[in-house]
């Protein structure tokens, strides 16, 4: 087969693949981040009531213990200013934190609203091949604490992409699943030449032909390991109760 000849089925595997697609280059759409309310007010409710219980804590605590007579009012005099002090630092850092209030993913690539007023790109222009070898240029990492990172190369650097956003200062993107494979697809889209792990797709539960987010197969994967984890812990209990004659939970 000739060069021509090889352009040609080069050109027709692509043409086929696109057609797989759900997107073209032509109506690749916009998406923005939705966000989940019954998700987001049920994280600030919760680490709300964490917070409080922490914050009436630190102030109750110090004078019962002055109370019994466990500590002197010296303590409490040093101990009061140091706390409100820490307090009072941590709102002012929550109040500079330039946190991403919105997430878009269109044409050009993608872009992080910040809270305040400036944008963050992430063009597919500006993506570019791994210069190691044995690294793809768009992969994944999974952490040993847990968690899978997202990266791709920029600017001569590897550069880790986190689609998801702080419940408590801004909203949970509930589409934020949806936004990682419409921005993989947007690369497969628009920048060809760059190769994606094998891993992104599996790792994100994200099906190769249509770059569509598998939530079947997501909640298959959630419902094995609440399985795993209810089995294994019922194995402990009665390896306990066997071993020892008393379970977990007590005797």
């Amino acid at each position: 087969m000739g060069g021509r000849g090889r352009r040609t089925a080069i050109k027709q595997g692509l043409d086929n693949f696109y057609k797989a697609m759900k997107y073209t280059k032509g109506n690749f759409p916009e998406l923005k981040s939705q966000a989940n309310w019954f998700i987001t007010w049920l994280v600030r409710i919760l680490l709300g009531s964490v917070f409080v219980f922490f914050f009436l804590s630190s102030f109750a605590v110090p004078v019962l213990l002055y109370m019994e007579e466990e500590i002197s009012v010296v303590v409490m005099v040093v101990y009061y200013p140091l706390i409100v002090w820490g307090y009072v630092a941590i709102v002012r850092q929550m109040k500079k934190a330039n946190y991403v209030g919105g997430i878009t993913v269109n044409k050009k690539g993608l872009r992080f609203h910040k809270a305040n007023g400036e944008t963050e790109t992430i063009s597919y222009a500006q993506l570019h091949c791994s210069n190691d070898r044995y690294t793809d240029d768009v992969y994944v990492k999974t952490l040993i604490k847990g968690g899978i990172i997202f990266f791709v190369h920029m600017n001569g650097n590897k550069k880790m992409i986190d689609f998801k956003m702080d419940a408590t200062l801004t909203y949970y993107a509930g589409n934020h699943k949806e936004l990682r494979a419409h921005f993989i697809q947007g690369i497969q889209l628009f920048r060809p030449d760059l190769h994606i792990s094998s891993f992104v797709y599996s790792k994100f539960f994200i099906r190769p032909d249509t770059f569509e987010f598998d939530k079947q197969e997501y909640r298959k994967t959630i419902i094995a390991i609440i399985a795993l984890i209810v089995l294994v812990s019922l194995g402990i209990e009665l390896w306990m109760r066997y071993q020892f004659g008393h379970s977990l939970l007590g005797k």
